[in-house]
């Protein structure tokens, strides 16, 4: 059964596989049809029995096979799956269980569909940085918006604790604009704005200098399959630039954004800023790396630098207290600076439900802008001051003895600041 797959001696069956066809597979019409229901009608009703054929090429013989021509589905993939239709081990690994996933989605192939949600189940590791971006990367251009989103979730936890080995990775680098989108555009990931910003030019500047077919990165570089028995063997397929059923996000990505070769970085990152959270960033971060790179026009700068501004309390290089939420803040949460950029961390921040010091000491909460309500996903109460240090913020306690309390809790971590001490 393996080798018939391959030579299609006594199938009725054949498949051209890949985007030129140029992978030839066997196979017979009613272990297909029995296997999917999406076989038997494509092989069993008049309208794909009719087509003419294409001339004979190599071990297909147009008198004796049935053609179907499968663009849209790696021919390794395809291997796997009549590997499975003809009761044989699909050979599912981490580089084609979800390209063998979507051929089974297509084809209605629940059994296959299962193992592999198992295979990855068991075999994909959620602490594995540069795996979960690499499968991220693969569901976002396959369009398996299931995984996709769940190995997006995996990122937004990694992101807490291994920021820098996140933002570093090789495949991280070799993400597609697609896929960048989409994680730059979730709640979940959990990193300060500069960094990432870093990361992101590294990331446009590397996709400006280098070619498509060159830079697919993770899994195999692209090349041109010959038509020939090697080319069906199995091994790793290669990332594809985007799935058939893909739709191009954002949709005003130009030419440069796809072609990438000889363009400017600015050119690659620009069509992905209202993504980044630009607000957010420390204002002289901004003013040094950003403002003037070239990615924002003036009118966009010029508005998040009046935004950060107003955010100090007038006072750009301000006190390192910053207040997040309160009734007199000028800008509600979800208001987009600019029109276009929104302005919360997306790392958790310090803030205070209380003044700092005595309760009560009204005069000096007006002073400092701090009020009961805050919408700062960590909180200090009781607390006399906060001091910056090399180590991070400190926060002296304005009491002592079994009659003080203090309590603290957060969602998670700023980058790089993963622990707490009380002394």
């Amino acid at each position: 059964a393996e080798e018939e797959i391959g030579l299609g001696r006594v199938s009725d069956v054949c498949f051209g596989a890949g985007p030129s066809e140029e992978v030839k597979l066997f196979s017979s019409r009613a272990t297909l049809a029995i296997a999917s229901p999406v076989f038997q009608t494509m092989l069993f009703t008049e309208p794909w029995t009719s087509k003419v054929p294409p001339p004979a090429d190599g071990a297909y013989d147009p008198s004796r096979h049935m053609y179907v021509a499968v663009t849209d589905v790696e021919p390794s993939a395809l291997r796997c799956l009549l590997r499975y239709v003809h009761h044989l081990d699909p050979n599912l690994s981490l580089d084609n269980s979800l390209h063998v996933y979507r051929a089974a989605d297509k084809y209605q192939i629940e059994g296959l569909r299962g193992a592999c949600d198992a295979f990855l189940e068991e075999h994909a590791n959620p602490n594995d940085v540069e795996l979960m971006l690499r499968l991220f990367d693969i569901a976002c251009r396959l369009s398996i918006e299931k995984y996709a989103k769940y190995f997006l979730d995996k990122l937004a936890e990694l992101s807490r604790l291994q920021t820098w080995r996140l933002l570093g990775a090789e495949e991280f680098l070799s993400l597609h604009p697609a896929s960048m989108a989409t994680m730059l555009g979730s709640d979940g990931l959990c990193v300060d704005e500069e960094p990432l910003w870093l990361a992101l030019r590294h990331w446009a500047e590397l996709r400006a200098a280098t070619l498509p077919a060159s830079h697919r990165g993770g899994i195999a570089a692209a090349g041109t399959r010959r038509n020939d028995e090697s080319s069906a063997a199995p091994g790793p397929p290669r990332r594809p630039e985007m799935s058939p059923e893909a739709t191009e996000h954002p949709s005003e990505w130009p030419a440069a954004a796809q072609e990438a070769s000889g363009s400017r970085w600015q050119e690659v990152l620009r069509p992905l800023k209202r993504l980044i959270r630009f607000p957010a960033m420390d204002a002289d971060f901004f003013a040094r790396e950003a403002a003037q790179a070239g990615v924002l026009s003036a009118d966009e700068a010029v508005g998040i630098f009046c935004y950060q501004f107003r955010r100090k309390g007038g006072a750009c290089g301000g006190p390192a207290l910053e207040v997040f939420g309160g009734a007199d803040d000028d800008d509600p949460p979800d208001e987009l600076v600019a029109d276009h950029f929104r302005a919360e961390p997306r790392a958790p921040r310090l803030g205070f439900c209380a003044s700092p010091g005595p309760s009560g000491d009204s005069p000096f909460s007006e002073e400092c802008g701090l009020l009961a309500a805050t919408s700062s996903s960590a909180i200090v109460v009781d607390g006399k001051g906060l001091c910056p240090g090399k180590w991070g913020n400190s926060v002296v306690l304005g009491g002592s003895g079994s009659g003080f309390h203090f309590a603290f809790g957060s969602q998670g971590f700023s980058s790089g600041r993963h622990a707490w001490t009380v002394s």
